[in-house]
């Protein structure tokens, strides 16, 4: 059995920011991805995946945006863990393909100079949410 971590900033729970000891910002800092990836490694995961976020979440007063580019961070990710796959996404609606296709490679790029072959991409359609059919 292969098991990843999908990571989001604080967690599942929109109030896991909140909790004692959390720094509401800690998503938009490396530190906080380091750990987690360190983390998880420990604990066994095979893999760790991040998804790209081009929007606030629902309800963004009680759920702060966590919005650092995925590509960027897992690239640091891959100096700083032994054997995780590194895996992330980014939007084809924000992105050119040409641009897409070298961000897509540093992080494969930074986990192959480390004597790793492992890392994955994907790329996905961004949805626009439209506000004046959601009664705003």
């Amino acid at each position: 059995m292969i098991l990843n971590a999908v990571l989001f900033g604080h967690g599942s729970h929109e109030a896991a920011w909140r909790s004692p000891g959390m720094r509401a910002t800690a998503p938009l800092e490396l530190s906080h991805w380091l750990s987690c990836a360190r983390k998880a490694e420990a604990a066994g995961f095979d893999g760790l995946f991040l998804g790209d976020i081009l929007c606030l979440q629902d309800r963004p007063e009680h759920h702060p945006s966590e919005t650092l580019d995925p590509l960027m961070v897992l690239a640091a990710l891959a100096g700083a863990t032994d054997r995780l796959t590194l895996i992330g996404t980014a939007s084809t609606s924000f992105n050119h393909p040409l641009h897409l296709a070298r961000r897509f490679h540093k992080p494969h790029h930074a986990a192959g100079a480390l004597g790793r072959d492992q890392s994955g991409a994907g790329a996905a359609k961004s949805v626009q949410y439209d506000l004046a059919t959601a009664g705003a």
